[in-house]
C-alpha cells in the first residue's frame, strides 16, 4: 500500500513526464508539418491524397491532445498536487 507521500511524488514525476512527452510530440508534429509541405510541390497523386485523408484526422487529434487536452490535465494535476502537498506539508 502506498502512501500519500508517494502518490504526491508519483504525481508530481507523471506530470513532469507529461510535460516532457507533449514537447516531444509537439516538436515532432512540427517537423513532419515542415516535412509535408516539402513534399507538396512533388508529390500530388491520388496516393498522397489518401495519404492526406488518412494523415489529417491523426494531425488534429494530436493537434487537440497538444493545445487543449494536455493543458487541461496537467492543470488538474497541478491543483492535486497543490492539494496533497497542502495536506502533507500544511501550506497554503
Amino acid at each position: 500500500m502506498s502512501s500519500l507521500d508517494d502518490t504526491y511524488q508519483r504525481m508530481a514525476v507523471f506530470r513532469r513526464d507529461l510535460a516532457q512527452f507533449t514537447e516531444q510530440m509537439a516538436a515532432s508534429l512540427a517537423a513532419l508539418h515542415d516535412h509535408h509541405a516539402g513534399l507538396d510541390g512533388l508529390w500530388r497523386d491520388a496516393f498522397r491524397r489518401h495519404y492526406d485523408a488518412t494523415w489529417e484526422p491523426l494531425a488534429q487529434g494530436v493537434e487537440a491532445f497538444r493545445d487543449h487536452e494536455s493543458p487541461e490535465y496537467d492543470r488538474f494535476l497541478q491543483e492535486k498536487i497543490a492539494s496533497l502537498d497542502e495536506y502533507l506539508n500544511g501550506s497554503g
